[in-house]
């Protein structure tokens, strides 16, 4: 496993979108269609929408 992917790993088990888009430094557009193909994992808790980690 990668440096970069074990932080991730010792942080967090899951980001809001806003908090994923920051620490990546991308766009929640492109966090929305990741989600979309499969590669992301998203979870819905009530209205948010939540992206977890393994």
């Amino acid at each position: 496993m990668s440096e970069p992917e074990q932080g991730l790993r010792d942080q967090h088990r899951a980001w809001s979108i806003g908090q994923f888009c920051q620490y990546f430094g991308i766009g929640r557009t492109t966090v929305y269609e990741q989600i979309k193909l499969g590669r992301l994992r998203a979870r819905k808790i009530g209205k948010r929408t939540i992206i977890t980690y393994r």
